[in-house]
């Protein structure tokens, strides 16, 4: 074993620590919205983080029969997942309810003299990750087995200094639920304040049935070509991209957080350049309105760029608007495939026109609950890196802590 043994604590194998089953049972359909809680391997590694809290599916009292009960302190392992960082996620239940769990799940019941919450922490620290993913076996569909969970390489500190470390971890992810709380509430005022001003406006007292709905009476209802003009974004061959230059937007680079950008040194037309705070949009797979944030740049193909005629439609405005809109059609076509939107079809996307003075203030109230998103947004995010920086610590045993 490579990693470091700290002074009091035993480097140890993940099978001497309690005994090993497996789930067994309980498919999609067999799932209900309230019964006996259960567990779907599945949702181990999307639902849940260290510890089960609320449970997401329930089955029928005659379902029990073909499953497999839990036990409290019992750690669940995804059996089976899509990629190597599904496989081998775990969970702890440390509930005295009564639960089940269906197949592709390993459950270790740990001996008393372990915290199982400790050990989640542990077993889902970068470490263990790692050996976790060199345990997958499989390509498309990846499998985990309880005969390589048995050889899996742990550092244990006494009993007292588990539980220690698990309750300093556990009060940090307290914060981090209910600052996610208040992000999420204010993700529904947000949402609730758009439908409203966006049907309603501010301050009308008279309304009218349009195409759209009842709207103000003072309001128009018109073609999005008819106040913004729609760019199509440039394909690109392989032999086009180069090292350095100016920066091609693609998809990637707006759906996913330091997506590698690629570079053009190119000489395009003005319109094939997009610079900050200009409004782009996705028309294809996670379509949606997006500000760009960096300098000059390129936008690639899947990609448009809008520009509103501002002496109608407010950038801001539209922005919001779009958000609106794409939000319903994403509902409506959740769970099929890839979906793609025409420029011909957004041109011809019926939009409300507000007078500039009231967009204008729509969007300053919308702008102010989004402020506040992303002021709480950077707030989560430093405990979570704060939250990081402690399990590397804590559950190595670089940093000790102070057991009364």
């Amino acid at each position: 074993m490579s990693e470091m043994v700290p002074e009091g604590w035993v480097a140890t194998k993940l099978g001497t620590l309690g005994g090993f089953s497996k789930g067994k049972g309980i498919s999609k359909s067999e799932t209900i919205s309230k019964g006996i809680p259960c567990l779907r391997y599945a949702e181990i590694y999307t639902n849940y983080d260290f510890v089960i809290k609320n449970f997401k599916s329930f089955i029928e009292p005659d379902t029990i029969k073909t499953t497999k009960k839990l036990f409290k302190n019992d750690i669940i392992f995804a059996g089976s997942g899509e990629t190597v960082e599904d496989i081998g996620k775990s969970v702890a239940f440390i509930s005295d309810h009564e639960a089940y769990v269906g197949g592709d799940s390993i459950i270790l019941s740990p001996f008393p003299d372990l915290d199982s919450i400790f050990l989640s922490y542990q077993l889902n620290d970068e470490i263990r990750r790692k050996q976790l993913r060199k345990l997958g076996q499989g390509s498309s569909v990846i499998h985990i087995y309880p005969s390589g969970l048995e050889d899996m390489n742990l550092v244990l500190p006494p009993l007292l200094e588990q539980k220690k470390i698990a309750s300093i971890l556990t009060s940090v992810d307290e914060v981090i639920e209910t600052s996610q709380k208040q992000i999420d509430k204010l993700q529904d005022l947000k949402k609730a304040t758009m439908n409203e001003l966006l049907t309603k406006g501010i301050g009308h007292t008279e309304f009218k049935d349009s195409e759209l709905g009842r709207i103000p009476k003072s309001w128009e209802v018109t073609e999005l070509k008819n106040t913004t003009e729609v760019i199509n974004g440039r394909a690109y061959k392989l032999t086009e991209w180069e090292d350095s230059g100016i920066p091609v937007i693609r998809l990637q680079n707006l759906t996913q957080k330091g997506g590698k950008f690629y570079f053009s040194n190119l000489k395009l037309p003005e319109k094939q350049y997009c610079f900050k705070d200009d409004l782009l949009f996705m028309w294809s797979a996670s379509f949606g309105p997006y500000l760009w944030w960096g300098d000059k740049a390129i936008y690639h193909y899947h990609i448009w760029k809008m520009v509103p005629n501002e002496s109608r439609l407010n950038k801001m405005f539209l922005y919001i608007y779009l958000l609106k809109i794409t939000d319903k059609w994403k509902s409506a076509t959740s769970g099929m495939a890839m979906q793609h939107l025409t420029k011909s079809g957004i041109e011809e996307q019926k939009i409300i026109l507000p007078s500039l003075s009231e967009q204008r203030k729509i969007s300053k109230v919308i702008n102010s609950i989004q402020t506040q998103i992303e002021v709480a947004s950077y707030k989560l995010t430093n405990l979570k890196n704060l939250k990081n920086s402690l399990m590397q610590d804590l559950l190595t045993g670089k940093v000790r802590v102070q057991v009364n």
